[in-house]
């Protein structure tokens, strides 16, 4: 059970009606209203790439509440769909949410978070968060910027490279850090946010292995969307990886040498991919 010590500084902890609700006091009034009405599936709309989100309109002077609800995935997804035993999921990525803030890494702002019971064992749970006007997903950037020229390029790589380093040196580990989960400011490729701390891990002091590990989950994302269309360079992801180790040779040998470790598996992915009509 949910209780005042697992709230984080400013935010409330509401029970409305059997449902749970972390929310901060500002945004109590549109998450009520939300909660208090059915909200079928059919009326999510799908939201630039990030799967079906409700939308919550406040007017001009106020950023929509976007909302997302919490599903399975895995070989669980068929058969539980959005049912969960415990709340742990929820509460960790509104706590490594606001661990990334305090680091300074530009994100998401989470308005609430909601858990209601499914059931006598399970629960169902979604998480209100402030729309991010004018920014699109890396994968769309690329798209959309595929003749950029190589100063963008640059400020792109770097500033991807400056706040995963950030996230990473602030103990969060990202446990789907891909093209999707990085937004870019329309105007500004100096101006990148990172979303989505789902089943994310917080470790004080992040060894390299970890770090490698994360970037290489980017890069895998990456070469997926280059296998439709070679929009990200070798020369970016290079450029990228050394903004990450702040120009410092040492430190860009040493992740050189664990990057080639998990290159071994990569034809697997690729594989994988074309099974599954994904390449």
């Amino acid at each position: 059970m949910i209780t005042e010590k697992d709230i984080p500084a400013g935010f409330e902890l509401l029970w409305e009606n059997g449902i749970t609700i972390i929310v901060r006091p500002d945004d109590a009034e549109a998450v009520r209203e939300f909660l208090s009405r059915p909200f079928p599936a059919q009326s999510a709309e799908e939201y630039r790439g990030r799967g079906r989100l409700y939308r919550i309109h406040r007017g001009e002077d106020k950023p929509a509440l976007l909302v997302k609800q919490y599903l399975r995935g895995g070989v669980f997804r068929g058969i539980l769909k959005d049912r969960f035993l415990s709340a742990l999921r929820f509460v960790s990525e509104l706590y490594l949410t606001g661990v990334a803030a305090k680091q300074s890494v530009p994100t998401l702002k989470i308005a609430a978070l909601a858990i209601q019971p499914a059931g006598a064992m399970f629960k169902r749970a979604y998480l209100f968060t402030e729309e991010l006007r004018d920014t699109m997903d890396l994968a769309e950037y690329c798209k959309a910027h595929a003749n950029a020229p190589p100063a963008e390029r640059r400020v792109l790589a770097s500033a991807v490279a400056r706040e995963i380093r950030n996230m990473h040196d602030g103990g969060i580990y990202h446990a789907d850090l891909h093209l999707k989960n990085i937004l870019v400011k329309k105007d500004d490729p100096g101006k990148v946010y990172i979303i989505d701390f789902d089943n994310g891990d917080y470790l004080a002091d992040m060894p390299e292995e970890r770090r490698v590990e994360n970037l290489m989950r980017l890069d895998r994302s990456a070469e997926k969307l280059n296998l439709k269309s070679p929009l990200i360079t070798l020369t970016d992801r290079i450029r990228c990886l050394k903004a990450y180790c702040g120009g410092k040779k040492e430190v860009y040998g040493r992740f050189k040498e664990l990057v080639r470790g998990q290159v071994k598996w990569r034809k697997l992915h690729r594989a994988w991919w074309k099974v599954l009509g994904r390449g």
